[in-house]
């Protein structure tokens, strides 16, 4: 296994692409007038919120050819990179969250 710099920074530039997208989609749906959100639902969101970081980080590791099946380190390193998608996706809105 070679150290490859490129593909180091591609996939954090695709980890922190996707927390904000996410976060964002997420911040989106709770300011949609006809979906209702209480604070009771907290968990739901943060299950929709991880449902669309594992479906960012498949669409990403698709495109970029490296997720196969068959390679069970492929599919690992997917859902390790979706929980860490979803982990700065939640960090930034403990952040970003008026107190």
């Amino acid at each position: 296994m070679t150290f490859d710099l490129n593909s180091l920074f591609l996939s954090l530039a695709s980890i922190v692409s996707g927390s904000i997208g996410v976060w964002l989609s997420t911040e989106l749906v709770k300011k949609i007038p006809a979906i209702p959100v209480s604070d009771g639902q907290k968990v739901r969101i943060r299950a929709v919120a991880l449902a669309l970081s594992a479906v960012a980080t498949a669409v990403i590791a698709w495109t970029n050819d490296s997720l196969r099946p068959e390679n069970v380190q492929d599919v690992l390193i997917a859902v390790a990179a979706a929980l860490t998608m979803w982990g700065g996706a939640h960090s930034i809105h403990t952040i970003a969250e008026p107190k």
